[in-house]
Formats: C-alpha cells, sequence, structure tokens
C-alpha cells in the first residue's frame, strides 16, 4: 500500500530521542520511516533489509536495536511500525470508511424503495423473457405436404368416408393455406373434413377407401 505521503512535523524532529542519534542513524531512521510507510505502516525485517538501508547486517542490527530502545521504532515478531506513523493510517482508513458509510446513504436516499412484491414480479418477467427467447430459439418445423397414400392410410384409419384425391387436390390448389395460415398438420386438416362430413354429407361425396386404387 503506497501512501501519497505522510505528516512530519519539527516537533516530531526537534524534541524527543530522535536528538540522541548521531546524523548518520538519523539518516537511516528516515529511510526505515519511508520504508515503513510506503509498506503500509509494517516493514518485515528481512536479512536484506540492511542492503536497503545501505548497511551492513551488524550496523543495520545495532541502529534497529537502539531505535528501539529509545521507543522511536517498535519491532514485534520481526515486523517493524512507528507509532506516529500508525496513528496517521489509523485516522486515514477511519476516513474512508466514513466516507464510504455517507456515499451509501446518500445511495440509499436517492434510491426509491421498491414495494416488497417488485423482486417478485421482476423475477417472474424475467422468467417469461427467457420462455420467449427460448421459443424463438426453438427450430420451427418445416410442414411436409402428404401422398394421397397416407392421406388413404389416415382416413382407413380413422373409418371416414373422405376421398384422398379430393383432399390432396382441394389443399396443392390452395398451396396448402387454409384461409390466411399455412397449414402445419394435415391430420388435422382431415379431422375437421371428416367433422364437417358428419354434420353435412354435401361436403364431399362419399368414398370407400377400400376401394380406392389410386389416381
Amino acid at each position: 500500500m503506497d501512501k501519497p505521503w505522510f505528516k512530519f512535523t519539527a516537533n516530531n524532529w526537534l524534541s524527543g530521542s530522535v536528538q540522541l542519534l548521531t546524523d548518520s542513524e538519523k539518516g537511516t531512521y528516515i529511510d526505515l520511516i519511508a520504508m515503513i510507510w510506503k509498506e503500509g505502516g509494517k516493514l518485515e525485517n528481512t536479512k536484506i533489509l540492511h542492503r536497503k538501508l545501505r548497511l551492513d547486517n551488524a550496523t543495520a542490527c545495532d541502529r534497529i536495536n537502539s531505535y528501539c530502545e529509545l521507543d522511536i521504532l517498535h519491532c514485534e515478531d520481526n515486523i517493524l511500525s512507528i507509532k506516529f506513523l500508525d496513528s496517521q493510517l489509523n485516522d486515514m482508513a477511519d476516513k474512508s470508511q466514513k466516507a464510504k458509510d455517507n456515499a451509501n446513504k446518500r445511495w440509499s436516499k436517492d434510491t426509491p424503495s421498491m414495494p416488497p412484491h417488485a423482486n417478485k414480479k421482476r423475477r417472474e418477467e424475467k422468467r417469461e423473457e427467457e420462455k420467449r427467447k427460448e421459443l424463438k430459439s426453438k427450430p420451427k418445423k418445416q410442414f411436409i405436404a402428404p401422398t394421397i397414400e397416407e392421406v388413404k392410410e389416415y382416413c382407413i384409419e380413422r373409418k371416414n368416408s373422405i376421398d384422398p384425391e379430393n383432399f390432396i387436390s382441394h389443399y396443392e390448389a390452395s398451396g396448402w393455406v387454409r384461409g390466411k395460415t399455412k397449414i402445419k398438420d394435415w391430420k388435422a386438416c382431415v379431422r375437421t373434413w371428416e367433422k364437417n362430413s358428419n354434420n353435412s354429407q354435401a361436403t364431399t361425396k362419399k368414398f370407400d377407401p377400400s376401394t380406392w386404387t389410386g389416381r
């Protein structure tokens, strides 16, 4: 976590134990402050830290121990931290959380409340939309006109008196259209003819399927 800046007042520098350090020790301390801030307040005391401080290992260890004794640096579980940096990081985290909370409150006020049934209605609308999409995506079954033989077999099966030749001729003349609608099921048309035939013998001439020999 790389923070843009930290507050380091003249009082932090001129008063207290920092002034007990040599110029060289002060320079190392400033480097540690910057490293700890850059790492979000916690810096691991690794074996290569002395290289980053441009010191030999023994000198780096001595200075870190000296800073800890002066209470201007803390080391716990090999993690280095500084009190005044911790305080600033905590303040920044609190301000950030407050800003988020205020933004959420403003969002809640700006967003109109939904009635309890709104979510249920949305789910139902979504399901209906998915069903419509599914129906559209299904390939449409292509109509295949029957042969006279197929019509004859179906008429025999249903034991009606419809003339297959008349049936085929009728719908071929109309392009297999009934009214303004394309026929999808010719067997349904046979059943309609059958019903009309039963209601009025004038609809089609009587036909004995067993005597039919074709065109």
